[in-house]
């Protein structure tokens, strides 16, 4: 069988010829060069024509490599879209894709989901306190001072904990479940 995280994103398993020969999985995937274990990721036709992004990576300050869409221009505040769990960036395709012409989509995919690092615990904590602090490194890392926050499931506890002590950086919100 699949690991759960590819049957989720419909991923194929990569043979194991693409791994240097180094103990586990995990240390073979961070053996390999920045960002190249995703680049071998192709992901099936049946997502990436509904995905027509060029993602982009930003390695957080505890060395995990953290996928994200940056899509469109505009004045205002960008607007951060957070997903839940067990979700991705995928979730907010079409609505990135309808406003994106309108505004700048920030959407990142939380460690442990999506095309970003999948580290076993306790390489990355997995908890409210990491994935916030992600989420503000990655803006700061962008120079983005200020957002329009729109959160789902999981996302709505990452993103309000994110920024509850700097409310003067959230313009507007839009919770979903």
């Amino acid at each position: 069988g699949l690991p759960a995280h590819h049957l989720h994103l419909g991923l194929r398993t990569i043979p194991r010829a693409h791994y240097p020969t180094l103990g586990t999985p995990w240390d073979r995937q961070r053996a390999l060069q920045p960002h190249a274990f995703l680049e071998s990721l192709k992901l099936p036709n049946s997502i990436s024509g509904n995905y027509p992004f060029d993602g982009q990576f930003f390695t957080t300050p505890g060395g995990h490599s953290m996928h994200y869409l940056d899509e469109g221009q505009g004045n205002g505040s960008p607007i951060l879209l957070l997903h839940g769990n067990p979700t991705w960036s995928f979730f907010y395709r079409k609505l990135i894709l309808a406003i994106r012409e309108h505004g700048r989509c920030i959407a990142p995919d939380h460690i442990g989901c999506g095309l970003s690092d999948k580290p076993r615990y306790p390489a990355f904590g997995y908890d409210l306190k990491a994935h916030s602090a992600n989420v503000l490194s990655l803006m700061d890392n962008l120079g983005i001072a200020r957002v329009r926050l729109v959160v789902h499931d999981w996302g709505g506890a990452i993103g309000l904990a994110a920024f509850r002590n700097m409310p003067e950086r959230i313009e507007k919100i839009v919770l979903l479940n």
